[in-house]
């Protein structure tokens, strides 16, 4: 987990800094139609590697190349499944919706990953939770997220509620498991050599 936290610090900032979904682009308009992966973490007989691997050139890319909407569409459901999981199981449901600052966008592409990855345990209670939301007008979300995350704080309490589920779930449905074996099957995936042959992608 720490290292997963430790990932998302460039671009997406950790625990209550909410996600910086854009850094610094060099005025190119392209559209990603590769799912970059390191040789390496293909090799790897842990899963995880290959998620980590599509965070990590993802982040490179975004903080030198490309818009967050140009990036490879499945590259980017996988980024943010991932980005729920850590969320959810740093701080619950609450953090999440908090960090995200309830953007609709990045709900739809979570959605679409679990999905896209065949995680129906996973979809449904992400969809259940999705639906919690609804409890709260447009004022009370608003505050919520400027509010002080800690300390006495209702709404996320409520919030947290269904967190307990997906603890239990993930013993049963592993969702990095899913998010890697997906990754690794699908067709648009590119085996990236070494460090020499990235920076070449990128140049």
């Amino acid at each position: 987990a720490e290292t997963r936290c430790t990932r998302f610090q460039a671009a997406l900032g950790v625990v209550i800094s909410r996600p910086l979904f854009l850094t610094a682009h060099k005025g190119i308009t392209m559209q990603v139609s590769k799912i970059y992966i390191a040789q390496s973490a293909l090799d790897s007989h842990d899963t995880s590697e290959i998620v980590y691997s599509n965070i990590d050139l993802l982040n490179e890319l975004f903080n030198e190349l490309v818009y967050e909407h140009e990036a490879h569409t499945a590259a980017l459901q996988s980024y943010y499944v991932d980005y729920y999981h850590a969320q959810v199981h740093n701080g619950g449901f609450s953090q999440f919706v908090y960090n995200t600052g309830a953007n609709g966008r990045i709900f739809a592409l979570v959605e679409q990953g679990l999905a896209a990855m065949g995680a129906e345990q996973n979809l449904n209670l992400f969809r259940r939770a999705i639906s919690s939301l609804q409890q709260f007008d447009e004022t009370q979300m608003e505050a919520f997220l400027n509010s002080e995350y800690f300390g006495e704080n209702e709404t996320r309490d409520i919030l947290n509620q269904v967190s307990d589920d997906f603890f239990d779930l993930n013993k049963q449905e592993n969702l990095i498991d899913h998010n890697g074996q997906w990754l690794k099957r699908h067709p648009d995936i590119y085996c990236v050599q070494d460090e020499e042959e990235w920076q070449r992608i990128v140049a």
